[in-house]
């Protein structure tokens, strides 16, 4: 595959039992709509203000190449005033089907299998069990050589995914308890951007907290 797959991707990933292609995380579009908002933060697309509302502001207009985060960043310049982080992560997290949209091209690429369920006779059930897991295994293996190493230096996007998946409730869903246990005071501390955190990955990781702040209530 010619381009690395997007963070809402890969948390897509993260967040899908592999063999049933069910979520593990009851509040997975939450996250997912964080990582949208983190990818166009980290892409200079979006600015957020650093108190405590988060009024996010859009600086470039241009595409971003990506249907998804045009589409939310089209949004969020279309509104009629600024507004909160937390209002633009419940508006993503609502997108009409959004997780079967990112994880369609998933599927194209050979990583997911889409089958379809009739439940009792009249719901349908979409799943999306993992038929190559070579890309997951990747994503777990780029975590955990910065989760586990404490002289390893994070990128910003490796960054924001760890953030985002110890928020989620996603990392004892792909880790051992045993390494999350030994390492959970560098896990925590990258997970609130204490490591070498630029200011728009400090941004996105506030994002990730707005995020799981409005699932869990």
């Amino acid at each position: 595959m010619s381009k690395p797959l997007s963070l809402y991707q890969e948390t897509l990933l993260l967040a899908i039992r592999d063999d049933k292609g069910t979520f593990s995380s009851g509040y997975f579009l939450y996250a997912i709509a964080g990582t949208i908002i983190s990818e166009l933060l980290l892409l200079q697309r979006i600015v957020a203000g650093s108190d405590k509302y988060q009024i996010v502001g859009v600086v470039d207009r241009s595409t971003t190449g990506d249907e998804i985060l045009d589409e939310a960043l089209s949004l969020i310049y279309a509104s009629s005033k600024p507004r909160k982080m937390q209002h633009w992560v419940v508006k993503i997290a609502n997108l009409p089907k959004l997780k079967h949209r990112i994880a369609q091209p998933l599927c194209d690429l050979g990583i997911l299998r889409h089958d379809e369920k009739t439940v009792l006779w009249i719901f349908s059930q979409q799943r999306y069990p993992e038929i190559d897991g070579t890309y997951e295994d990747n994503i777990r293996r780029r975590m955990a050589d910065v989760m586990f190493n404490e002289d390893a230096k994070p990128d910003d996007r490796t960054a924001v995914l760890i953030a985002v998946a110890s928020h989620a409730g996603l990392l004892k869903a792909n880790f051992s308890p045993e390494e999350l246990r030994q390492y959970k005071k560098r896990i925590q501390q990258l997970s609130q951007g204490e490591i070498l955190a630029t200011k728009a990955t400090l941004a996105a990781i506030k994002a990730m907290q707005a995020a799981v702040a409005i699932a869990v209530t």
